[in-house]
Parts: C-alpha cells; sequence; structure tokens
C-alpha cells in the first residue's frame, strides 16, 4: 500500500467512526455499555472519548484494592503535556485500541477487576462518572484485522494525535 492510499484510508476511517459513535450510560455511578449495534466477537477499532478536564485525570489517585491488570492513569498522563487530541465540539480522545472483540475490550476498559491484558478501569475511580464518555469504532472482517488494524491504529495517531491514556 502506498502512503497516499494509507493516508485516504485512514481518514475513511475516521469518516466511518464518526459514524458509529455512542454515549456510555450511567448507572449507579458507573460507566455502561449500552450499544446494540456493537455486535461481540467482531474485529475492528475503537476510540474512548471523553469531556473531562485534563487536571481531573492528573489528580486521580490509584485504587489500590483494583491494581492488578489497572493502568496507573495519573501517572501516564502526568508524563505528558497539552496531551488530549480535541475534536472540534469540546471531547478529546484518551484511548483508541485495536482488538478481534472490540466490544468485550471496550467493556474491559471500564471494568474495575479483571484478568490479562492492562485495561483502564474507569469505574475504578468514581470521579470520572460524574463527566460524560463515548466509544466510537470502526468494524473490519477478519482478513482486513489482521493485515491492517496496526496500520489504521498507528495512523490515526499519527494523523490525529496520540491519545493520552495509550501508551507510546
Amino acid at each position: 500500500m502506498k502512503t497516499n492510499e494509507i493516508i485516504e484510508k485512514i481518514n475513511k476511517v475516521e469518516n466511518k467512526r464518526l459514524e458509529n459513535v455512542h454515549m456510555l450510560t450511567k448507572e449507579n455511578s458507573e460507566l455502561k455499555l449500552h450499544v446494540p449495534e456493537l455486535p461481540t466477537k467482531c474485529p475492528g477499532l475503537y476510540w474512548l472519548e471523553t469531556n473531562t478536564p485534563n487536571h481531573v485525570f492528573e489528580n486521580l489517585e490509584f485504587p489500590l484494592e483494583y491494581q492488578k491488570g489497572l493502568v496507573p492513569i495519573s501517572r501516564i498522563i502526568t508524563s505528558r503535556t497539552k496531551y488530549l487530541p480535541k475534536i472540534n465540539d469540546g471531547w478529546h480522545v484518551v484511548y483508541n485500541g485495536m482488538r478481534k472483540d472490540v466490544r468485550s475490550r471496550i467493556q474491559s476498559h471500564l471494568r474495575k477487576t479483571g484478568e490479562g491484558t492492562g485495561r483502564l478501569g474507569l469505574n475504578a475511580y468514581p470521579v470520572l462518572s460524574k463527566y460524560d464518555w463515548r466509544i466510537s469504532f470502526y468494524l473490519m472482517d477478519l482478513e482486513e484485522y489482521n493485515l491492517f488494524s496496526r496500520i489504521y491504529e498507528n495512523g490515526w495517531r499519527t494523523m490525529y494525535g496520540w491519545p493520552a491514556l495509550c501508551r507510546e
């Protein structure tokens, strides 16, 4: 794939992502994923966005009771300056990633506890539920995922900004 073809494809991914933006709901002060349009076990890219101010992330205290597998948000975010890629309506992308099961991966970022790969564990930080959160996604078939997901993910970060909660 040539550079201009990659750029064109990443722009198409961004446009498709913006067609698939969904608010996270709140139940008992916890963020929940209620998006029937997002199938289970479907590969693709996903984005987490919020209107949470930068200073809130910087001052988060790491919840020791949930520490296994949890990403230390305040340590990651304070190592960056002017870090949140802005979207013109006041939201900012704080995380993007790829997974063969986008729905379950987004849910893992909400859970307080869990095993395996690192997760944000947004519900382990009660103050974050005071703000609005939304997800967006770009779904692919398995062949496209296997061939291009890493290119799309890093290409998006290069073109639109590296989300604050993604490790470099």
